[in-house]
């Protein structure tokens, strides 16, 4: 894995984490088609 996909990662959880907090959530949703990469075989 390269660092920046991972600092990506850390950085997506920490704002959701600062978010949940504070607005008080206990669980968040989002649709994985808008963040996750899709690779088609060429």
């Amino acid at each position: 894995m390269e660092k920046k996909y991972i600092l990506q990662s850390v950085n997506f959880y920490l704002a959701v984490k600062n978010l949940m907090r504070r607005y008080d959530y206990n669980s968040f949703i989002i649709s994985c088609f808008e963040l996750c990469v899709k690779k088609v075989p060429a």
